[in-house]
């Protein structure tokens, strides 16, 4: 008899532990399902227009300033040296004069 209500005590146990398992699995997929909505839902915003940074230039004054590149960098080079030397018809003729 010692060992039927050993059994018991035990299947009793087992049968709780299992029930409350299920109860937590229940509230966790609940907690996940209601999380993902959640998520779901704020990711479906419209996202605003951001601030144009060019809408303040006023463009009335159509005249434009030159500017000298900095003849260290690769456009001086190109303004200062590629450009009106090698462009010239017969600037490697052979002669150095």
């Amino acid at each position: 008899m010692k060992i039927n209500s050993r059994e018991n005590i035990f299947n009793s146990i087992r049968e709780e532990s299992t029930s409350t398992l299920k109860a937590m699995r229940k509230n966790i997929f609940k907690l996940a399902l209601l999380f993902s909505a959640i998520v779901f839902l704020n990711a479906c915003k419209k996202d605003s227009v951001p601030e144009n940074p060019y809408d303040s230039i006023d463009r009335s004054n159509n005249e434009v300033i030159p500017q000298d590149p900095d003849p260290n960098s690769i456009v001086g080079l190109h303004k200062n040296i590629f450009s009106p030397k090698c462009a010239n018809p017969g600037c490697h003729d052979g002669t150095f004069e």
